[in-house]
């Protein structure tokens, strides 16, 4: 999530809005999936344990 913290970070909040923030999250990890920071089974289980909370 880090990696993604766009110009308001406080939309994003888990607290305020966890669409958006689960949006972002996958904003993120499809982009480190493109640019082969990570691999696509690696991205699935960091959204695993996202959905999990």
């Amino acid at each position: 999530m880090l990696a993604g913290i766009p110009n308001a970070p406080s939309v994003y909040l888990l607290e305020v809005n966890k669409e958006l923030a689960s949006q972002r999250v996958d904003q993120v990890l499809n982009s480190m999936v493109r640019h082969k920071i990570i691999t696509r089974e690696e991205a699935d289980t960091i959204r695993s344990m996202d959905d999990s909370d």
